[in-house]
């Protein structure tokens, strides 16, 4: 049974982590659905580069051209569909609202 996410972002972290193998160390996620990043490509560096655990964004992480083109084409259909894609049918917000406690 999969966690039910609060919002697309989640669910794509979650996804990428479960279905492809790209997970985040702890605080990564959170610092990425604290700061959205604003393209698909942009999101997709940052998981990469969070799963490294470093904060410098290089496009061309160990992911052939193949690879980054599927993933990709999930992030755009659940963060970045204009209303068309999986996020929107969701019926989830984009991203979590942000906590009251900071």
């Amino acid at each position: 049974m999969t966690p039910k996410p609060d919002s697309c972002a989640e669910h794509v972290l979650y996804e990428l982590c479960v279905r492809h193998g790209y997970c985040l160390p702890p605080g990564r996620e959170d610092k990425i659905l604290a700061e959205p990043p604003e393209s698909p490509d942009a999101f997709l560096d940052a998981v990469l580069a969070g799963e490294l655990d470093r904060d410098e964004m290089n496009p061309n992480y160990d992911v052939d051209k193949r690879m980054r083109k599927v993933l990709l084409a999930f992030i755009t259909d659940w963060l970045f569909d204009e209303g068309r894609g999986r996020g929107t049918q969701s019926g989830l917000p984009r991203f979590p609202e942000p906590s009251e406690s900071t």
